[in-house]
């Protein structure tokens, strides 16, 4: 059965934040100079193409605020008031000032936790939180911009919701919530901070979670297991670009319970699997890509015992979507995930002071682009 005729989202055009505010120049180690367009712009080509991030503005905005706060750690800059650490992408703007890295696993796989599926890139962490609560920039296709800003309450599940647009409804958020802990004066201090940071563009991106849940709601084609849904292009005249599939949703969720829980392959389940899969190759075949994203993505959640399957699935669905970056991203997950410790997510870049261990200890060296800012 084919299903709705909506269009796909739209794109958001690459910002940039506005120069910023100098910080005051009599406070010891602030970021002294905000960055060049031709900084930014080398670290947005970066990131693009070595993380297949499209870095939003507000990125830049928020890793300005935390070199300001904590010009020596700016990852921790917000630990100690909001009880969040800056991952992910973040840990190479801290480190632009070695001038290069050593990695010993893809560089794409930073920061990501184990169920992360490809379309979210993990960027803070909740330092408070035992079970890995983060956030993550949420987007369709690797050459977009994230339009969403997604948490995580659990790395053990593959569950997401819609908190924002921009990384600093979170921190406005966070900050609201330890208002009485950080006291009156602390609290308006650090807001204050936030709002000088905060460019015009991100303000605008501003509407609630309520709001962008609706939205995105509207255009997706399919909802998903993760809760965020997919977008795919839709052929409206010819009827293609979906079809859905005879178990979704809940139902589809027990039976990839029953698998996970050890089902054997002459099992009632393995082999409805089986036939879904075959279902979404067809589908494929016959130009529903969406149906092969949407049932890779479903069994993506649940984990390493059936991420041969999802892989089957994602590496047609994304190669046939142009967004075979995606593919890169699921597969060198699965590869290098901690099976022991689902809370612990991607180290790609190897500290200083350690050596890497094991069968996957080849390190290599990556060049970064010059810092975004100098500081005292």
């Amino acid at each position: 059965m084919r299903r709705s005729s909506r269009l796909r989202g739209r794109e958001d055009a690459a910002g940039v934040p506005a120069k910023r505010h100098k910080a005051d120049d009599n406070e010891e180690g602030s970021a002294d100079q905000p960055a060049t367009s031709e900084q930014r712009s080398a670290w947005v080509a970066f990131l693009e193409s070595r993380l297949f991030l499209k870095a939003p503005g507000d990125l830049f905005a928020v890793f300005e605020l935390a070199a300001e706060l904590r010009p020596e750690s700016p990852c921790e800059a917000f630990v100690d008031t909001l009880g969040i650490r800056l991952t992910g992408p973040f840990d190479l703007l801290a480190a632009a000032d070695k001038a290069q890295v050593a990695v010993d696993k893809p560089l794409h796989l930073h920061g990501r936790f184990f169920l992360d599926p490809p379309e979210v890139a993990a960027v803070l962490v909740d330092t408070d939180s035992g079970v890995g609560r983060h956030w993550g920039y949420f987007r369709d296709a690797p050459d977009q911009v994230p339009e969403y800003v997604v948490c995580a309450e659990s790395s053990r599940e593959c569950k997401f919701d819609i908190v924002g647009a921009s990384l600093f409804q979170v921190l406005e958020s966070r900050l609201e919530k330890r208002r009485t802990t950080l006291g009156a004066d602390s609290a308006a201090d650090l807001l204050q901070k936030i709002e000088t940071h905060r460019d015009e563009k991100s303000r605008a991106r501003g509407q609630s979670g309520s709001a962008l849940r609706s939205k995105r709601s509207k255009d997706s084609v399919a909802p998903s297991l993760h809760q965020l849904g997919i977008v795919v292009s839709l052929d409206t005249k010819n009827n293609t670009g979906y079809r859905e599939l005879p178990a979704t949703g809940r139902d589809l969720a027990d039976l990839l319970q029953q698998l996970a829980q050890g089902a054997s392959k002459k099992a009632p389940a393995r082999k409805r699997l089986s036939e879904l899969i075959t279902r979404a190759t067809i589908a494929s075949d016959e130009c529903d890509f969406g149906t092969g994203l949407l049932l890779g993505l479903d069994v993506f959640t649940a984990g390493s015992c059936l991420e041969k399957e999802a892989l089957q699935l994602l590496r047609v669905a994304y190669m046939l979507l142009r967004r075979a970056n995606f593919y890169k991203i699921a597969s060198g997950q699965c590869k290098y995930r901690n099976n022991d410790n689902l809370n612990a997510s991607i180290e790609s870049v190897v500290a200083s002071d350690q050596k890497a261990a094991g069968k996957q200890s080849k390190q290599s060296t990556v060049e970064l682009p010059p810092p975004l800012f100098s500081r005292k």
